[in-house]
């Protein structure tokens, strides 16, 4: 399971980042979380992933 959270993360920062500065744009990251949380809803992510997911988006520089 650990595999596919990575590639979860992967996946989600990647998703529109700037190439000028590597931050997300407020309306993608809120659409990176709302990626994990369909996710969770679908069986897709444990909880436990999930927090690990919206933990490193609210990091993210």
């Amino acid at each position: 399971m650990s595999g596919r959270f990575i590639g979860a993360c992967d996946r989600a920062f990647a998703v529109g980042a700037s190439a000028r500065d590597g931050k997300l744009p407020p309306a993608q990251a809120n659409s990176a979380r709302q990626i994990a949380e369909e996710r969770l809803a679908r069986g897709e992510l444990t909880p436990d992933e999930f927090r690990q997911l919206a933990k490193a988006l609210e990091e993210r520089p």
